[in-house]
C-alpha cells in the first residue's frame, strides 16, 4: 500500500520545504570533489554514509572542510 501525499504531516510540509539534497560522484572524480567542497562551504550539515575513513581518504573529510560544519555519519 502506498502512502498518499495527503498522508504527509504539516510539519514536513513546512520544515521540509527548505531541505536541499544532492548526490555527487566524488570517488575518483576531481570535479565532484571540487563541487562537494563548494557546496560544503555554504552548508550547515553534511550527511554521509560511507565506511569510516572514506571521506578522509578522498581528502574531503571534516578536517579538510569548515570546522563549523556538522557531520552526520
Amino acid at each position: 500500500m502506498r502512502a498518499s501525499r495527503a498522508a504527509n504531516s504539516l510539519w514536513w510540509a513546512v520544515e521540509g520545504e527548505v531541505v536541499k539534497v544532492s548526490t555527487l560522484q566524488i570517488s575518483g572524480a576531481p570535479e565532484g570533489q571540487a563541487l562537494f567542497r563548494r557546496l560544503a562551504s555554504q552548508a550547515d550539515v553534511v550527511c554521509e554514509n560511507f565506511r569510516p575513513g572514506t571521506m578522509e581518504a578522498w581528502h574531503i573529510g571534516p578536517d579538510e572542510c569548515d570546522p563549523h560544519l556538522v557531520w552526520a555519519r
